[in-house]
């Protein structure tokens, strides 16, 4: 079940790479290695999403309670780690492109 959603999300935005990039602003120096980049990940993420799915039943010993309680934990890390990264993104987003840009 996993591997097909990997599967799927591969597909849908390997085509799409550029148009995303360039809607968040990606310059043409950039452009290369971020698409060279996102092409690796977008590969690896099936693997990563079995691998992923494994630990919960490796960390709930094949009990489906447990594995349920591990998936929600380790939900609830995604999101509060993606929250503490994404704020300070947001908050300093033109310092950062002024810092990473290459315009002037």
């Amino acid at each position: 079940m996993i591997a097909p959603i990997g599967i799927m999300f591969t597909v849908a935005l390997l085509p799409n790479l550029r148009a995303v990039f360039v809607s968040v602003g990606a310059t043409p120096t950039i452009m290369p290695v971020a698409l060279e980049y996102a092409a690796t990940i977008l590969f690896r993420y099936t693997t990563m999403l079995v691998n992923i799915v494994n630990g919960f039943v490796g960390w709930g010993a094949r009990d489906l309670a447990r594995v349920l309680k591990a998936a929600k934990f380790l939900l609830s890390m995604v999101v509060a780690l993606s929250i503490a990264y994404s704020v300070p993104v947001v908050v300093f987003a033109r310092p950062l492109v002024r810092l990473l840009g290459d315009s002037e």
